[in-house]
């Protein structure tokens, strides 16, 4: 897309997914190079299409996408961060799995004195060291795209999406970080009570204390994807 919708009121949002490398399974030159940056967990796994965002390479390459589409005649950037080539974020505990990389073990070594593998995967001070340096990335994305244009979130629901992704949504809300967030759900259900529950927990995370930012409702229209 490089032209602007115009005539019906629309608003044309160019997206990012950022988890992904955008290489796939086979991995971008990004990883060729790079290949510490995929996501790494507990067990040393790498996941091949994903990245981690403690890298100065990630950063940079995530941010030139961004400068590329900011020279595009667009209302606003939609970065989403539910898509992680079919990876979840999550273990089977609801708990984010990623950030066992050597490189980011020894940051958070230096920094607190304990080894990550040596402590349970929701300790606090871990979650947090994780979702400072993902935050470092909205805030540097939100200085790019101004408060002129729109910055909206796409998240995978139903998740405590703090622990799931690291993802500190009451501080990015309030710091006027990110204007709407809007769920993602890969439930083939158009339930009501689904629907409504998924924006409730959004809700209830996205719009603490002064928050700046609004949750949008889920759009669901699986019936008339779904075989019969």
């Amino acid at each position: 897309m490089t032209d602007r919708w115009v005539g019906d009121g629309s608003q044309a949002l160019l997206f990012v997914i950022l988890h992904h490398d955008l290489g796939g399974e086979f991995g971008s030159s990004v990883v060729h190079y790079h290949p510490e940056i995929e996501n790494m967990d507990r067990d040393g796994r790498q996941y091949p299409g994903t990245v981690d965002f403690f890298y100065p390479h990630v950063l940079d390459y995530k941010l030139a996408i961004v400068d590329e589409l900011l020279e595009r005649n667009v209302d606003g950037i939609l970065l989403d961060m539910a898509r992680h080539n079919a990876t979840p974020s999550g273990d089977e505990n609801g708990v984010h799995r990623f950030g066992y990389n050597p490189e980011i073990r020894a940051a958070f070594r230096d920094q607190d004195g304990r080894d990550p593998l040596e402590i349970v995967p929701d300790d606090p001070q871990w979650l947090k060291f994780k979702s400072d340096y993902q935050s470092k990335l909205f805030r540097e994305i939100r200085r790019r795209v101004g408060d002129h244009l729109r910055l909206d979130l796409m998240v995978p629901m139903p998740f405590d999406l703090y622990r799931w992704l690291c993802l500190d949504l009451p501080t990015l809300s309030q710091e006027g970080q990110i204007d709407l967030v809007m769920p993602f759900s890969v439930q083939y259900t158009v339930d009501p009570s689904d629907i409504r529950s998924d924006y409730e927990s959004l809700h209830a995370q996205v719009c603490q204390g002064k928050a700046q930012a609004a949750a949008a409702a889920p759009a669901r229209a699986w019936a008339a994807a779904c075989p019969r």
